[in-house]
């Protein structure tokens, strides 16, 4: 299992960050080859006023899943997205899901914030990224509250 200090995964392993605490497995790209989300709901706790949690997404490979090309977004990376203001990703990453939602033949990542903040206290949100080829990007997310 990869873990935050392993080279080409993002992030670093700090104490009490939960990597691992959610995932999903599907088709994000279009290779033939499944691909792994990893949650890490506490990444950042208490270090940015705009969000915490960080998902990640690993490319599967014919050899499993790989390192390379990892991507990852916080929280706090989708805080624009989500109008910014009131609407705060906490604990980014609690749930996940690899999904077609959009009916393309591709899976969006669809991750669960259920401690948002919208602007009530855990309110809750779900973001839905398409991934596709450049990974997951705080920019390419619609947010639901």
């Amino acid at each position: 299992m990869p873990q935050q200090d392993q080279a080409g995964v993002p992030g670093a392993a700090e104490r009490d960050d939960y990597f691992g605490y959610s995932l999903a497995i599907g088709k994000v790209n279009n290779n033939r080859c499944n691909d792994l989300v990893i949650g890490a709901l506490r990444e950042n706790d208490g270090v940015s006023h705009h969000g915490s949690g960080m998902v990640t997404l690993m490319w599967g490979s014919p050899g499993g899943v790989s390192s390379t090309g990892a991507t990852s977004v916080t929280g706090s990376a989708v805080y624009g997205a989500a109008g910014g203001g009131d609407v705060i990703a906490w604990h980014l990453g609690a749930t996940l899901a690899i999904g077609d939602a959009n009916g393309e033949g591709l899976g969006e990542v669809v991750v669960g914030a259920p401690g948002a903040q919208t602007p009530h206290l855990n309110g809750g949100l779900v973001a839905v990224f398409t991934g596709r080829t450049a990974g997951l990007s705080g920019t390419a997310v619609r947010i639901f509250t």
